[in-house]
């Protein structure tokens, strides 16, 4: 659910990963059609973790983290098409968010300030497919199928969770990867079958920035992290009468910027086996998808699917579910649960509290931290544009081979229970 999938985004792509038929419309009166989609989101989570008050130090003291939250957002979708008498359409399509400002205050309140999470433009027609460049969202992202991320806000990876500090869990699929500068290339469907393709130079470039420095000195590009970047997925997608299926099957590769330092860790390329598929029939639902390869989990030392040092273990990441659709439409209702798992190397953990002298210390190489949980969500939607969510949580974290994620806890226990909003147009 916290993938771009609103209506701004539909106007002006058509289909996410296959322009087929979406583009054999009539050119409009107008040419270009220009759409402002927005989302605002209001919810409460009421969550705990046995490890979050025994991480971050101040004042010698362990912070204290309270278990009811209260997240909002709101974001704003600008998209433009043009669709050109010959069927071929030329757009752009962009995401604004905001962020907190330390530097400002209003009555005493922080401020934000905006900036752009996507900014691309894209030419695509029936017949060539679609190419997006700029800052667009990851092809891996946006072909994802099998995440589970449509079951209430999205579970482990909704509106409501963790971010993977002190012990607590973290999310290891592709759509949690952000948006670099970057060209993607969708091709129009054959009998169902597609393939999708991106390249990416350096993962330092966002959508803000002008350019990278290629200098040997210079922070830009950013050492130990992904480049030449390159994404590659088989799609199909189909219905049998009231059976529909989908599928990806791809992975990613990418290189690292080296650290000459004498004595530097050397860190290996990435290399990511990626799938997914999804059954529907009668309402129902089931799906699951799978990451495996030489990557960072996110959850400590080294970034969501960026480089690793080397003998780092493989990083193993699956999830399975079941969804619930109710077909009359006076009750549309939406339930479902979930199953995710993940193994992944210890040396990618920090332990905020483990050195001997109380400070941190990084989980030694070889060992392996676990986790499994399970989620259950469902969605009602109120009137048009308007949805209510419950998300329901519960999951273990465990280091193995003697180590220990926080403090000395071997073991992590998280649970929560949210329920919010979304006011979408």
């Amino acid at each position: 659910m916290r993938k771009i999938l609103l209506a701004g985004a539909a106007i002006a792509a058509a289909a996410a990963y296959m322009p087929t038929t979406a583009h054999a419309q009539a050119t409009p009166a107008s040419p270009v059609t220009v759409y402002i989609g927005g989302r605002v989101f209001a919810g409460v989570f009421l969550a705990s973790s046995s490890g979050q008050n025994e991480g971050t130090q101040i004042g010698g003291k362990s912070a204290k983290i309270g278990d009811l939250n209260w997240p909002t957002y709101m974001r704003l979708y600008p998209t433009a098409d043009y669709a050109a008498p010959n069927g071929i359409h030329y757009g752009i399509n962009s995401e604004i968010r905001s962020n907190g400002s330390a530097n400002q205050s209003r009555y005493n309140e922080p401020t934000t300030t905006l900036y752009w999470e996507h900014a691309s433009a894209y030419v695509s027609s029936a017949q060539f497919g679609k190419l997006t460049f700029g800052s667009p969202t990851p092809v891996l992202e946006t072909i994802i199928v099998g995440s589970q991320d449509d079951i209430g806000t999205g579970g482990w990876y909704g509106e409501y969770g963790w971010n993977g500090a002190n012990g607590s869990p973290g999310w290891l699929f592709a759509d949690v990867d952000e948006t670099k500068t970057s060209i993607n290339y969708y091709s129009p469907s054959f009998a169902g079958f597609g393939f999708a393709v991106g390249f990416m130079p350096y993962d330092n470039n966002s959508a803000s920035a002008n350019n990278v420095d290629s200098g040997p000195d210079g922070s830009s590009p950013t050492i130990d992290h992904n480049k030449n970047r390159i994404d590659a997925a088989l799609l199909y997608g189909n219905n049998f009468g009231p059976l529909g299926v989908k599928a990806t099957i791809g992975g990613r590769i990418a290189g690292v910027v080296r650290d000459t330092s004498l004595d530097a860790t050397h860190f290996q390329d990435v290399k990511i086996f990626d799938a997914g598929v999804e059954v529907s029939y009668a309402g129902f639902g089931v799906g699951g998808h799978v990451d495996v390869g030489k990557y960072g989990a996110g959850t400590g030392s080294y970034g969501i699917y960026e480089p690793v040092p080397d003998h780092t273990k493989t990083s193993t990441a699956f999830i399975v579910g079941v969804r619930y659709d109710v077909p009359n439409p006076a009750v549309p209702l939406s339930v479902g649960g979930s199953y995710y798992y993940y193994s992944v190397d210890g040396n990618q953990y920090v332990n905020p509290t483990g050195s001997p002298t109380g400070g941190p210390a990084q989980l030694a190489m070889g060992s392996k931290v676990t986790f499994n949980g399970g989620a259950i969500g469902a969605s009602y939607k109120l009137v048009p544009g308007v949805t209510l969510f419950l998300d329901a949580m519960y999951g273990q974290q465990k280091a193995n081979d003697g180590q220990a994620l926080v403090g000395t806890r071997s073991t992590i226990d998280s649970q929560g229970l949210g329920i919010g909003t979304y006011f979408q147009w």
